[in-house]
């Protein structure tokens, strides 16, 4: 029986994708590098994590990328919208007795901000950004950290993710993978469904 619902954050529980493309490319200027399209950003980057991108895209130290991402922050969260079901379905799975947890590629500083910004924060049990742990997804660290916080069994979750790297970390994890609008041991195309399935207690 599945006792805690974990969440990915960009492209699951907020629309962001067109913000960080835009941030992205705004490191890239900054390190003069040459700016990418949407496309390339969506295929080769999107649902990653930072230290990869750091390495192929930029060459150089982490801590230098998300110092910009941080930076801008202000400018990147005008972007940022909660898809219309969020937060009544994070209410209503907490109703229902459930846990939730946040494990995302992106920095903890940062998704704390933007959860902040969202009025978000306090619908999580745990909240871990891709920095705090030693690999980001794909992964299954993060989310066998958040289960450990949770104080859960692995096979206790469900991890709710837009992206391969979703799903491949929470397989090698072991949780119940949900594939938002992508394919997961379960698929759905819109977070209401969320509440019908059978697996939550």
């Amino acid at each position: 029986m599945i006792k805690a619902v974990i969440f990915d954050l960009d492209g699951v529980l907020v629309d962001s994708l067109e913000a960080w493309f835009r941030l992205f490319n705004k490191a890239l200027r900054h390190f003069g590098k040459e700016e990418i399209t949407l496309h390339t950003f969506k295929s080769r980057i999107w649902g990653g994590n930072i230290e990869g991108d750091a390495k192929e895209f930029f060459g150089r130290p982490v801590e230098d990328i998300k110092k910009i991402y941080f930076d801008g922050f202000d400018e990147f969260k005008k972007g940022v919208r909660l898809f219309p079901d969020t937060k009544n379905v994070l209410t209503k799975l907490k109703n229902k007795g459930l846990k939730v947890g946040l494990a995302t590629n992106t920095p903890c500083k940062q998704a704390h901000k933007l959860l902040d910004y969202l009025s978000l924060k306090d619908d999580f049990d745990v909240i871990l950004g891709g920095d705090e742990v030693e690999h980001g997804k794909p992964a299954p660290d993060i989310i066998i950290l958040a289960c450990k916080r949770l104080g859960i069994k692995i096979k206790e979750s469900a991890y709710v993710g837009d992206s391969n790297a979703d799903m491949a970390a929470g397989r090698k994890a072991g949780c119940l993978t949900i594939g938002f609008r992508i394919d997961g041991d379960k698929r759905i195309e819109d977070l209401g469904e969320l509440l019908e399935m059978q697996d939550f207690r």
